[in-house]
Order: C-alpha cells, then sequence, then structure tokens
C-alpha cells in the first residue's frame, strides 16, 4: 500500500523514482509534502530542474540561460557579467557531463520551491562533485531558477 501512494505522489508531480532526462541521471527523492507545489503545463519544478542539467550537459547556451529567472542574482557580479562568463564557459566547453544525485525539491511558499541535490560536473578543462541549491519560482506558468548557490 505504502508503494501505491509513493508511485502517486510522484505521478501527481510527474515524476519517476529515477528520472532520465538526455545524459543527465538524477534519482529523484520526493517528500510527500512536495505534493503542494502547483504544477503548470504538466511542468513540475523538479522537471524544470532536470531540463536545467539537461540543457547545461548539451551546451544549450539558450535553453541554459532561459532556465533562469529575469530576476536571478548570482552569488558574485552583475546579472550581465554572470550571464557573460556563463555563455562563454557553457558555449566552449567540447564536452559537459552532468549528473545529479539525490535530487529532493520541497515547496517553500506560494509559487515557490527549492531543489537540493549533489552534482556532479566534468568538462574537457574541469571537474568538481558538489551540494547545489537552487531556488525556484513558477513565473508566467514556468519554473525558473530565482537563486543557485553550492552549500
Amino acid at each position: 500500500m505504502l508503494k501505491k501512494i509513493w508511485i502517486t505522489a510522484l505521478l501527481t508531480l510527474g515524476l519517476s523514482a529515477c528520472c532520465t532526462n538526455a545524459h543527465v541521471k538524477s534519482t529523484a527523492t520526493v517528500n510527500p509534502q512536495a505534493v503542494a507545489v502547483p504544477k503548470t503545463d504538466n511542468q513540475t519544478a523538479a522537471t524544470a530542474v532536470n531540463d536545467w542539467a539537461a540543457a547545461w550537459q548539451s551546451r544549450d547556451v539558450g535553453k541554459y540561460l532561459a532556465a533562469y529567472a529575469p530576476s536571478f542574482k548570482p552569488e558574485k557580479g552583475s546579472h550581465a557579467a554572470w550571464e557573460k562568463q556563463r555563455k562563454s564557459r557553457v558555449g566552449k566547453a567540447k564536452r559537459i557531463e552532468l549528473k545529479l544525485a539525490d535530487v529532493q525539491v520541497k515547496p517553500t511558499g506560494t509559487n515557490k520551491a527549492t531543489a537540493t541535490f549533489t552534482q556532479s560536473y566534468k568538462s574537457d578543462t574541469y571537474s568538481d562533485k558538489s551540494k547545489k541549491e537552487l531556488n525556484l519560482e513558477l513565473i508566467k506558468g514556468k519554473w525558473l531558477i530565482t537563486r543557485e548557490r553550492t552549500l
């Protein structure tokens, strides 16, 4: 019975126990309270995180940057400087391998959610593994990243 409830909660959120998008693999652990996170056009906050990671890995700079809200403020510097740096780094990489593990999405208010996960990143020039947090907000029917930080 518990398994059926778990699967129903996952389906309600549009998630699966192990989500795969392109070569991005993320294991989603859903808090039962996450069912309160609103859906729009079958896109959930967790799907937005997976789409962001897939765009980054495929080096699709346009889709990658479109995952961020216009109000996004980087931890350092201006939005314009951050965007210029991201275009350069994401666009110039010959290959990017990105894996997300232990993805957890929790509602944090009306039309807001926070995603935490372990990120393994590898490109032709750099690699690291870190714990990350993304704050998302449902803006004009789309989940967008409003804050990103390394924990």
